[in-house]
């Protein structure tokens, strides 16, 4: 990466190999930069919903998110 810091090949093979250990908040985080670089790449987008199908945590995350934003509304509107 240091080499071809532009490359986005190099950030798509570091992000699979934290996804192929389970590592999937840093994949996420490569795959991310990847896509500062290079909004095109679109195999990033599946990988990145891969990752979302398979990391329940995640899911989870999101959803108790969204309960905390709505409980946050309903406080503000009362």
């Amino acid at each position: 990466v240091k080499k071809f810091p532009e490359n986005p090949i190099f950030y798509d093979k570091i992000g699979n190999y934290y996804y192929s250990i389970s590592d999937y908040k840093n994949a996420l985080v490569w795959f991310n930069k990847l896509l500062k670089i290079d909004s095109s790449y679109a195999l990033v987008y599946s990988s990145i919903g891969i990752i979302y199908l398979d990391d329940k945590d995640i899911v989870r995350h999101r959803l108790v998110k969204k309960v905390i934003d709505a409980y946050k509304m309903i406080e503000n509107n009362d």
